[in-house]
């Protein structure tokens, strides 16, 4: 590829790279839109309440770094000088393509610092959600010593009564019955059947000792889930912002290749 990036050869050879420019833009255009897609799947995915692992891939053929083997004084000859119409639009298309293609060269950079930053986060807040979880478990365990040692007045065993319901209820959830191993450890199904009702509990009988102890364990249930969710939306709106910004390239290109078909003549 030497002999393509000089800028005093003849006629031929800024032919022959327009030639070359062309091809590399017609071969990028469909791995733009795969590549916008996938970052439009994975924020989608972000936005739901499910259980996934979130993972994306990088399309490698999402590739304009020949562009670099080409002089920017070639490129403005090709690309402005050479082409029809008033210096002023044509300067302006110009500087519009290449900004888009030098875009595309940090495409791949920018996804995997978006998954690099969102993983470990993550992990940390999903355990921390867990071990939050388990507190209710150790809670419970600990109130029903204390039931089964001591003779409570009736407004503790009401408040054992109205927790064991709550645990009843979500442990004989449909969802939970047919698939146990995985709906036990889905974030939205105890959320919505487990940590808030007990929630409601521990307001039901605020002012009790059991009360108190059980709503700083929901509060911290509710304080991790709440983070998980922003990390979520905060990641997919960087992909939807992604696959937004390919979606421009995508136009810019194309309306380049329509306008300059002549190129390939």
């Amino acid at each position: 590829m030497n002999g393509l990036t000089g800028a005093t050869e003849p006629e031929s050879r800024l032919k022959e790279l327009e030639g070359f420019i062309f091809t590399i833009l017609k071969l990028v255009i469909e791995p733009i839109q795969k590549q916008a897609k996938g970052f439009r799947h994975i924020a989608s995915q972000l936005e739901e309440k499910i259980i996934i692992d979130y993972s994306i891939e990088f399309i490698t053929s999402l590739n304009v770094h020949d562009f670099k083997q080409i002089s920017s004084q070639d490129l403005y000859k090709i690309l402005v000088v050479r082409r029809a119409g008033k210096i002023s639009d044509r300067t302006t298309k110009y500087h519009k393509l290449i900004s888009r293609i030098n875009y595309l060269r940090t495409i791949e950079s920018s996804m995997y610092d978006i998954m690099n930053n969102f993983q470990p986060i993550f992990e940390q807040y999903q355990n921390e959600w867990n071990d939050s979880i388990k507190k209710i478990d150790s809670f419970f365990i600990e109130i029903r010593t204390q039931d089964a040692q001591t003779n409570f007045e009736q407004r503790r065993k009401d408040f054992l009564n109205d927790f064991d319901k709550v645990v009843s209820n979500w442990q004989n959830l449909p969802s939970i019955m047919l698939v146990p191993d995985m709906n036990i450890r889905d974030r939205y199904v105890l959320y919505d059947n487990l940590v808030i009702p007990l929630r409601n509990i521990a307001r039901k009988y605020e002012g009790d000792d059991w009360a108190m102890n059980l709503m700083n364990i929901i509060l911290d249930c509710v304080h991790y889930y709440e983070k998980i969710e922003h990390l979520k939306k905060f990641t997919s709106s960087s992909f939807s912002n992604l696959a937004t910004k390919l979606a421009d390239a995508f136009e810019e290109i194309k309306s380049f290749i329509e306008d300059n078909g002549d190129m390939i003549n």
